[in-house]
């Protein structure tokens, strides 16, 4: 099994991003008071008060008319790894918002490969390493920097925008990253450990092998996996 985690603060605001332009957000969210449906120029509008709605929300905004039937961005990747029932877009009851930090650990942990959507291609390859486990080896075709660098100059592979247009958190201002914060304090923590765990096995892999998969060393072409 193998499971990538996002940077809560950028997953946050791509949850809303989808819920306003994506053609299934359209659809799910019409009907509904969602923030900024009618202001398409300006990703960013709507936004805020879209988070204001959750962190205020004293039930957590349970239930799908309470998330303007889209997300409910309370922890949800925490949620995905703790929550039994399959409803995880949402929150059933108040206590999945804020779910068990020990649990989400634990079952993370039980995944055979974390991986980080900010390095996707180096985690395709340590899923290709466990594949090759025994051989200590990887392909240089596909797993290393010159790889990286050729895969993305000449656009191969599948890039699904959703028809999200292009956004980073970077161009939000104070008062909205603190309000993303709030929402995202288990989220932190799990993706941090995350991060750990997958650092640590792209450096055995780099210990077996000698391919740096984040590209890090000094001779190597420089490219971010």
């Amino acid at each position: 099994m193998v499971v990538l985690l996002r940077d809560p603060m950028e997953h946050v605001y791509s949850q809303f991003l989808e819920c306003k332009y994506d053609k299934w957000g359209k659809r799910v969210t019409r009907g509904t008071e969602f923030p900024g449906r009618w202001s398409m120029n300006d990703p960013k509008e709507g936004f805020g008060d879209w988070l204001a709605h959750f962190v205020h929300a004293p039930d957590h905004a349970t239930g799908a008319p309470m998330m303007f039937k889209c997300y409910n961005p309370w922890n949800m990747q925490a949620r995905y790894l703790t929550q039994t029932n399959r409803w995880s877009h949402g929150i059933v009851k108040h206590d999945d918002a804020l779910p068990s930090l020990k649990i989400a650990v634990a079952n993370l942990e039980k995944v055979g490969i974390v991986g980080l959507t900010e390095h996707y291609d180096a985690s395709l390859c340590l899923l290709l390493f466990r594949s090759l486990d025994a051989a200590n080896v990887l392909p240089r075709s596909k797993c290393s920097c010159v790889a990286f660098l050729e895969r993305r100059s000449k656009k191969l592979g599948t890039y699904i925008t959703h028809r999200v247009p292009v956004h980073s958190v970077t161009s939000l201002d104070a008062d909205t990253l603190a309000m993303i914060s709030t929402l995202v304090q288990v989220d932190m923590r799990l993706y941090e450990h995350a991060r750990r765990l997958f650092y640590n096995e792209v450096d055995r892999v780099r210990n077996a092998t000698g391919v740096d998969l984040l590209c890090r060393s000094p001779d190597r072409t420089t490219v971010t996996a």
